[in-house]
């Protein structure tokens, strides 16, 4: 259980912020958390598995002036299991995880920023965040 303790404590490390600070939280992270991860899942005690199962995105106000949204609700649904690697038997499993992250869009077409980004990065560091406070409640 110790391995699954620094993995997931890695995990929540790079879940606040990829190595940024914490007034960088919007901040991409400068090394992707696919490769700043890697490990061998045969010398893990456990093994942490998900999918996408849903994305949807939605407009949440309008302006009817402009005819267009100025907010918009992010959702995502996942499908995590964590597995113990020596019995195959589950330690958590979560098949329907839900996640919403909201982000507005500039009503003023010459001072547009696309948000979109940085809300998936705020999405996905809730997602993890999420993710190991509920494994560690499990325990």
């Amino acid at each position: 259980m110790k391995k699954l303790i620094a993995i997931l404590s890695m995990f929540a490390l790079l879940a606040v912020a990829g190595g940024a600070g914490a007034q960088d939280k919007d901040k991409a992270p400068e090394k992707p958390a696919a490769e700043a991860t890697k490990a061998d899942p045969a010398k893990a005690d456990a093994v942490l598995t998900g999918a996408v199962v849903n994305f949807v995105y939605f407009p949440t106000t309008y302006d009817t002036a402009q005819g267009r949204s100025t907010g918009v609700q992010a959702v995502v649904t996942l499908r995590l299991a964590l597995t113990d690697r020596a019995t195959n038997t589950a330690i958590f499993n979560r098949p329907g995880a839900e996640f919403r992250e909201r982000y507005e869009i500039s009503e003023n077409p010459q001072q547009y920023f696309d948000e979109s980004g940085t809300a998936m990065i705020r999405l996905s560091q809730d997602v993890a965040r999420s993710v190991v406070s509920a494994i560690l409640e499990n325990f």
